[in-house]
């Protein structure tokens, strides 16, 4: 068996990270504004190419002008509690999901073709009550994460899921992210930040941090969140939290120098509802679930020339428990869990547009050239999964 190595990583000079949440409280929107009349759904659960009223364009002040060519469109409804999603840049591409409910699954359909019928990459071993938590793709593979009775797996494989590498381990294995030559997660308990080689076929995997030291007063906080830097000389990035407060570390691709750069009152009920971390080239974006804003700083946790650091770029007139955030290119892309808004806006926080209301909670995000994918989920753990023009 010969496995291909990581391809280049995907547009932009940085390589973005997928963390794990959990919606344990539901909320939906408020009226909508603009609606699309569906038939129901097929007793599959796939909808195809139909438009629905459960996610809808915005057609108020700060959305642009609005258009049934810009218009949400479903890839899949009536879904087993959807969670995480990933998506292949090239056109004939996939989109990828997990099913966490019964199913246990990850999926894939053409990105192209949301009449196509959902096509299963994995199937979780139930003799261990393995259950999908996250998944990602690069330009040759798909890696995924599944938990268990025992601990975690990490996976590596084709992009139809055969002949994956795995990696067991103890521990509770949450976030992932790529930079083209490895795959970095975090662990709870321990806690803990691990790397796994993948050029050249792929090497073992290790550990580069075991001593993730509670903050004064001994409450562990969890590292959910990761992002790292492309190359060799490039830095990892990742989020903390316990019940009282939150941080922000940085430190080499070899586990030295540790940095901390950030850390304030933790006010979100739910503490496995971290702030979602993203980077561009010079700095670091992150969500601040308490005070409904997304805040920046520099990779240095500093902020030259701004009239405060961190720096709010959004503030809570469009932001609402955001839950989602994502960059590409000159454009932040964020989901709130309040009002299911799904907008974006200029890196500068100029310019904000909404570009779909989900009735029910957003769950996840991934992006491409043209459109950003994203997870919807109910109160009862039926979800979907829908595509929306960027």
């Amino acid at each position: 068996m010969v496995m291909r190595s990581i391809g280049a990583a995907a547009a932009g000079a940085v390589v973005f990270a997928l963390g794990a949440v959990a919606c344990n409280a539901l909320v939906g929107n408020a009226d909508p504004v603009l609606a699309y009349d569906a038939p129901d759904a097929p007793s599959g659960g796939d909808t195809g190419a139909k438009r629905d009223p459960s996610v809808k364009r915005d057609a108020g002040a700060d959305s642009g002008a609005d258009s049934d060519a810009n218009s949400p469109v479903a890839i899949a409804t009536d879904q087993d509690s959807p969670t995480a999603v990933a998506v292949d840049r090239e056109t004939d591409g996939y989109v990828y999901w997990v099913l966490g409910g019964d199913a246990k699954l990850i999926v894939r359909k053409p990105k192209s073709r949301p009449e196509a019928a959902i096509e299963t990459v994995f199937k979780s071993d139930d003799a261990y009550n393995e259950r999908p938590t996250e998944v990602a793709v690069d330009d040759a593979d798909l890696f995924w994460i599944t938990q268990n009775d025992h601990g975690s797996t990490v996976y590596w494989g084709d992009k139809d899921g055969a002949f994956p590498h795995r990696f067991d381990h103890e521990g509770i294995a949450t976030a992932l992210a790529l930079d083209g030559t490895a795959i970095y997660w975090t662990t709870e308990a321990p806690a803990s930040i691990r790397l796994w080689p993948t050029v050249g076929g792929g090497g073992s995997a290790g550990v580069l941090r075991w001593d993730l030291v509670p903050p004064p007063g001994g409450d562990p906080r969890r590292p959910r969140e990761i992002a790292v830097e492309p190359g060799a000389s490039g830095r990892i990035f990742w989020m903390e939290s316990n019940a009282r407060d939150q941080a922000m570390h940085r430190m080499s691709k070899e586990g030295t120098a540790a940095t901390p750069l950030y850390s304030a009152p933790n006010g979100a009920s739910d503490t496995s509802m971290l702030p979602v971390l993203a980077l561009t080239a010079t700095d670091i974006y992150f969500t601040d679930i308490r005070g409904d804003r997304i805040l920046r700083t520099n990779k240095d946790g500093q902020c030259p020339g701004r009239p405060a650091c961190p720096e709010v770029v959004v503030d809570a007139t469009h932001v609402a428990y955001p839950i989602q955030l994502t960059l590409d290119g000159d454009k932040l892309y964020w989901a709130n869990r309040e009002d299911g808004r799904i907008a974006r806006c200029n890196l500068d926080g100029s310019q904000v547009t909404t570009l779909a209301f989900a009735k029910d909670t957003p769950y996840r995000m991934a992006i491409d050239d043209t459109a950003i994918y994203f997870t919807v989920r109910s109160a009862l753990s039926h979800g979907s999964v829908w595509k929306v023009a960027k």
